[in-house]
């Protein structure tokens, strides 16, 4: 039983030198004895070496070469720039964007971007359910207050590091993590600020606090770290712990129900002294998880208070491993 032409064609395409004479020991009438079904064994041996080796030699570049993660194409592919890739999602092969050369921040491997989000970049659009406001900058702001506004970075694949940054603008007189004799849940407004959690229940990743002013620590409306010698009536819930920025965009004169649009929240610059936890590292913030997870990402702005504060959010970036 003859073999079909377009396995034969398939074998000679890879493998020119099947044109050649082939050595008499491996000539068609030398071998009587192998049967058809140990010839197709042979082949599908050779199709799955080559699948393989088509699989590396050109993985994320196809759905049918995807990565299992950005970082097996860091690590399996040094050469490879930071781009959109094709990774195995938990329904399928999905393109994704791969930072693999560390442009953003201090971290070896591949990372996949989880949420990006840049108000600066005319044509930008904000997320779903968030107004877009136009002067004095494109920024983005919750639809009603107070409360909190919920967005949802679907990840699709499994991670257990996460780094991001979110900038953002304060209105009025936001009061950071509030007094101490109101300690709210993760659940609820327990920050005037962003909140990033992961999962249901959720769980905490980060938190980005904005005060009233860094003027002194004698109140719940200043950061916990503004003077080391004074004391913080406010609270950070244990969930919180110190995976956390704290800035104001207010630092001389009263505040007024404007924005404030000279010194962007959490983007660790403008801190003034003795204030420890405005940089804190910053702008980019990277955690590890307590273990492995493939649940979304949640995103929260939140105030407890109507028109007396706000934050307006201007771009937010994700990256998890």
């Amino acid at each position: 039983m003859s073999k079909p032409i377009s396995s034969c064609l398939f074998l000679l395409a890879l493998c020119p030198w099947l044109l050649t004479a082939a050595p008499p020991s491996l000539q068609e009438d030398s071998l009587p004895h192998v049967s058809d079904e140990a010839l197709e064994k042979i082949e599908e041996i050779i199709e799955e070496e080559i699948v393989d080796n088509l699989a590396v030699r050109y993985l994320g570049l196809t759905p049918n070469s995807a990565a299992s993660s950005c970082n097996q194409i860091a690590q399996l592919k040094p050469g490879y720039d930071s781009g959109y890739y094709w990774i195995k999602g938990t329904s399928g092969p999905t393109g994704v964007y791969c930072q693999l050369k560390g442009e953003r921040f201090e971290r070896e491997g591949g990372w996949m971007r989880a949420a990006s989000v840049d108000m600066s970049k005319l044509g930008s659009q904000c997320p779903i359910g968030l107004q877009l406001v136009t002067s004095p900058k494109r920024l983005c702001k919750r639809l009603t207050t107070p409360g909190c506004h919920s967005t949802i970075f679907p990840v699709q694949t499994q991670y257990s590091k996460v780094c991001g940054k979110a900038i953002a603008y304060q209105y009025d007189t936001p009061n950071g993590f509030g007094p101490a004799q109101y300690t709210p849940g993760i659940d609820q407004v327990y920050v005037d600020g962003i909140s990033l959690t992961y999962g249901s229940p959720r769980k905490h990743i980060w938190s980005f606090a904005a005060v009233l002013d860094n003027r002194d620590n004698s109140n719940s409306y200043t950061c916990p770290c503004m003077d080391p010698g004074a004391t913080f009536n406010g609270v950070i819930p244990a969930f919180v712990g110190n995976n956390y920025f704290c800035e104001t965009g207010l630092h001389d004169g009263a505040a007024t129900t404007r924005l404030y649009p000279n010194d962007p929240l959490f983007d660790a610059k403008g801190c003034k002294e003795p204030d420890t936890c405005c940089a804190r590292g910053g702008p980019w913030f990277c955690v590890d998880l307590s273990q492995p997870t493939s649940e979304d990402i949640e995103m929260r702005i939140c105030t407890n208070e109507d028109s007396l504060e706000d934050v307006l959010l201007e771009s937010v970036e994700i990256y998890i491993q």
